[in-house]
């Protein structure tokens, strides 16, 4: 059995942590990534003036489980940036305060594994949630974007030169924008659903020779 790992990085603008740990069929492996450029920044003298300094944040976590017949996975990963500076105007000869900071949530998780003796079974789902913010002065521009997909699969080996595979799958979004300035907020938002599936059959007449027939919707 492989041991356990921790590993740690230390740099002027960052600090990076990740580690693992094994049982005997499962694993936990987790990470943490930070970093922030004001350090750099106030040795290195800057053009620009910031009223926050750019600052960023990572972490994942990644699982994997055997089963007596199959494979248990999970992923999950968070992101986040943001940064505020001041930027001169041409127009008004004054500064404008631009700010601009988003964050990511992303989920997977999936199962591999055997349905009686010559079966597949593949199953998948994913989640994402992305959050962004654009400021301008007191104008403020926020995006927010849901998403999720969710797949499954079923191989099945009928004979020795016939190969029966079938799966449906499912897409959801959802978007909202909100733009809001001098007190008014205009809103735009949309979801959009889609659902699949299919049926494909392959004949395997000689090592060479293979016909395919399915159909989709």
């Amino acid at each position: 059995q492989e041991k356990d790992q921790l590993d740690i990085s230390i740099l002027n603008v960052s600090l990076g942590l990740a580690g693992t740990k094994k049982w005997d069929k499962t694993a936990l492996t987790a990470s943490m990534d930070y970093s922030n450029l004001m350090p750099y920044m106030n040795v290195v003298k800057q053009d620009i003036r910031w009223d926050k300094m750019p600052e960023t944040l990572e972490t994942g976590l990644n699982f994997r489980h055997k089963t007596e017949k199959g494979l248990f996975k999970v992923y999950g990963n968070y992101s986040s940036s943001n940064f505020t500076l001041y930027q001169p105007n041409l127009n008004t000869k004054l500064e404008d305060k631009l700010n601009l900071s988003n964050n990511n949530t992303y989920l997977n998780s999936s199962y591999t594994g055997k349905v009686g003796q010559k079966s597949v079974l593949k199953l998948s789902s994913s989640f994402t949630d992305y959050k962004e913010k654009t400021g301008i002065n007191s104008a403020l521009l926020s995006k927010q974007t849901y998403g999720g997909h969710a797949k499954a699969r079923l191989s099945n080996q009928i004979s020795s030169r016939i190969q029966l595979v079938s799966g449906t799958e499912v897409f959801a979004k959802e978007f909202t924008q909100n733009y809001t300035s001098n007190g008014l907020t205009n809103t735009v938002r949309f979801t959009d659903y889609t659902l699949g599936g299919f049926v494909e059959g392959q004949i395997y007449f000689t090592e060479k020779i293979v016909a395919r027939i399915g159909g989709r919707m």
